[in-house]
């Protein structure tokens, strides 16, 4: 297991404001594939020093791999979701503040659905379906959005 390096919005070559690749169904049990998300956790849930707070989500190009992976880690729902899609989502709506491992210490308002409906593969290639709300549905939002190449500051 290996912690990887965040990078951060302003590194030499970040590629965090491309789009992410599709992991096709019959890479996702490859060694490569589940070493980088062993990998992933890892780094989620060790910071390198103390000064980086543990995150609640995580998204490979974050680490520096354009696929379309991201984690989630919170009270409610812990899960690595392999190209994941939000389906459906509430017409309602709620400002909150969000940070981001990208960009330390940096916190903005950001506008999210309050409920979203994900599809998405885990782990172990299996589809599912998962309807979520509160910090849930705004984490995987946040970290869908680093799949599209798009950060919460410009």
């Amino acid at each position: 297991m290996t912690v990887l390096n965040i990078v951060k919005k302003d590194d030499e070559g970040s590629r965090l404001k491309e789009g992410s690749v599709i992991v096709e169904e019959e890479e996702i049990s490859t060694p490569e594939i589940q070493d980088f998300i062993t990998n992933m956790w890892e780094t989620l849930l060790h910071p390198v020093s103390p000064d980086e707070a543990a995150g609640v989500g995580l998204a490979a190009p974050q680490v520096g791999k354009n696929v379309r992976i991201v984690l989630v880690r919170t009270k409610g729902f812990t899960e690595t979701l392999i190209n994941p899609i939000w389906a459906k989502r509430s017409i309602l709506t709620k400002v909150d503040k969000e940070g981001c491992l990208s960009i330390p210490g940096k916190w903005v308002k950001v506008k999210r659905h309050m409920q979203i409906a994900v599809s998405y593969s885990d782990r172990d290639g299996i589809k599912r379906e998962k309807n979520l709300s509160g910090l849930e549905a705004r984490v995987v939002q946040h970290e869908v959005d680093h799949l599209n190449g798009k950060l919460i500051a410009g």
